[in-house]
């Protein structure tokens, strides 16, 4: 099994571009209550750049976690955020 493609979003008003490589997420219903998102970054301080990143384009607010797990899978290691629906209002 091959590495899911990444997505690169540049935002236009940002001073440098973010990156979101955000590899999976479970589960894939955006509405539910959490959602845990898998970065594939090389360290903590990244992770946490990336997830954040991806919640936010994805309606979403990343669980304020200061020191993000890391799991092995598929044969690699990756971070693990929890998210959840941003609040309306």
């Amino acid at each position: 099994m091959g590495y899911p493609l990444r997505a690169f979003v540049a935002l236009t008003n940002a001073r440098y571009p973010i990156y979101m490589p955000v590899v999976e997420w479970e589960p894939k219903d955006l509405h539910a209550p959490v959602i845990v998102a898998f970065s594939d970054a090389s360290d903590n301080l990244e992770a946490v750049k990336e997830i954040d990143s991806w919640a936010n384009e994805h309606g979403l607010v990343r669980a304020r976690e200061n020191w993000l797990a890391q799991m092995g899978r598929h044969n690699r290691m990756l971070f693990r955020g929890a998210c959840y629906p941003a609040p309306e209002g």
